[in-house]
């Protein structure tokens, strides 16, 4: 199918790549907006780069729910699907997500206290931000963008997620054609073989329509992310958010996941690869 083919290369763009594209387009896009200072010019402001358009007030406000609901339930069945059934294996699975909420409250936390006690009050009267902002006074302060932080952090997450997806569309013609080539040897019974087809078939539909979702709402976060790289805050509130996105990342799908428990995202019973059995003449 032409759609999921696309939405494979956008998805399974390699995620290390995209990152350093993050870094380098919020910089550039960053440092743009400040010279020209676009964000304060009515006659360069798109609909899209208004606080309340359509996209923004019903996806971007709530992007870590969105992004919860649709990753949970592409989780869950390709999990189900690869571990046979499993429920401890599928609760393993979406432990990563449990993680994935846990930084983004926890970098909530940090960007509210660095804003809240490393500012000043516009009227030196007043030393606490509730009092400065009670008497219609500005709390001036240096504040991480957290849109930044989340659309970029949730779009990597999404593509790492992704991809038990590869292999997708082969694995019919192999549980058909090979079904002991196409799981790992241990796994190799009746019951895991009947298992997998019937899911297999009873799932496809399901999880093709959830991985397309998943692209749509990795584009948004894309174009959103470009919306407010030029036209809100300031480089070096984008700069730091964009750091902090790229490094909670890394941390977790690339030094945490590959060695200790819950892992990275995996395909279970089945061989990455299909091992080619040697033909006899």
């Amino acid at each position: 199918m032409v759609v999921i083919h696309v939405c494979k290369l956008i998805l399974h763009f390699p995620s290390t790549f995209k990152a350093i594209l993050y870094l380098i387009m919020v910089f550039l896009f960053s440092a743009l907006s400040d010279l020209l200072h676009l964000g304060r010019k009515k006659g360069y402001v798109t609909y899209l780069a208004k606080p309340g358009n359509i996209f923004s007030v019903l996806f971007v406000q709530y992007a870590q729910w969105w992004t919860l609901a649709i990753l949970f339930f592409f989780v869950t069945a390709t999990s189900y699907f690869y571990s046979s059934g499993k429920a401890r294996a599928i609760l393993r699975q979406l432990t990563r997500l449990l993680v994935m909420y846990s930084v983004f409250q926890g970098v909530n936390f940090l960007i509210t206290f660095i804003h809240g006690y490393s500012g000043f009050c516009s009227d030196e009267e007043y030393k606490s931000q509730k009092r400065c902002l009670s008497q219609g006074h500005r709390w001036l302060s240096f504040e991480i963008s957290d849109e930044t932080f989340f659309l970029i952090y949730f779009s990597l997450v999404i593509m790492e997620e992704s991809q038990v997806f590869a292999r997708w569309e082969t694995l019919d013609a192999g549980l058909r054609r090979d079904p002991m080539n196409t799981m790992l040897s241990p796994e190799q019974s009746e019951r895991n073989v009947a298992f997998a087809r019937k899911t297999y078939r009873d799932l496809s539909l399901t999880i093709k329509i959830l991985f397309f979702m998943m692209t749509i709402m990795c584009l948004l976060w894309d174009a959103m992310l470009i919306i407010n790289s030029l036209f809100y805050q300031n480089l070096a509130q984008k700069s730091a958010a964009c750091l902090l996105a790229v490094s909670c990342w890394f941390l977790t799908y690339r030094l945490w996941y590959p060695n200790l428990w819950p892992r990275s995202p995996n395909i279970g019973i089945f061989r990455k690869y299909i091992v080619k059995t040697p033909t006899t003449r």
